[in-house]
């Protein structure tokens, strides 16, 4: 699942960072040069704080945050919110049917606002305040993660 989420952002031009904690030595193997792996040594206290890890990395204008566990989201995704980019807005994001979705894209003052937040801040929390443009999005990609058995089996394309 791990490949399948890194490959619509490669395919759409982005450098990857990803940030490994209890796992991080299967990884290892599995990302190969294709990223930038770095180690959270306290992953156990939370996605904040493998989040501000990789944003310390940041060096560019402009950063996607993803999760891992949405294989559904397309290379098409990441530049559509790419083409978004404008300096009335901090937070790019898109929404479907009303659900929050990933890739969220930030701005350089929304990482340095969030790095400067207290760490035990949740990310969507210091998000919150900054200003956001939310784009109505036309698939369920956006929003389909993988946390149970259940979900892969629903998710998962069928042969054929």
């Amino acid at each position: 699942m791990l490949e399948r989420s890194m490959q619509a952002p490669l395919q759409a031009g982005c450098s990857l960072i990803v940030v490994g904690g209890a796992h991080w030595r299967a990884l290892r193997s599995m990302i190969g040069s294709e990223a930038l792996l770095l180690r959270n040594r306290f992953w156990w206290q939370g996605m904040g704080v493998s989040v501000r890890r990789g944003l310390k990395h940041m060096d560019g204008g402009w950063m996607f945050l993803a999760n891992a566990d949405m294989p559904l989201v397309q290379a098409q995704d990441y530049e559509r919110l790419a083409s978004l980019i404008s300096d009335q807005y901090d937070v790019i994001r898109p929404v479907w049917k009303g659900q929050k979705g990933h890739p969220v894209l930030v701005s350089r003052h929304a990482v340095n606002h969030i790095l400067a937040a207290p760490a035990n801040e949740p990310i969507r929390e210091s998000l919150s305040s900054m200003s956001t443009l939310a784009v109505e999005w036309s698939h369920s990609g956006v929003v389909d993660d993988v946390d149970t058995p259940e979900d892969y089996a629903r998710l998962r394309p069928t042969p054929g």
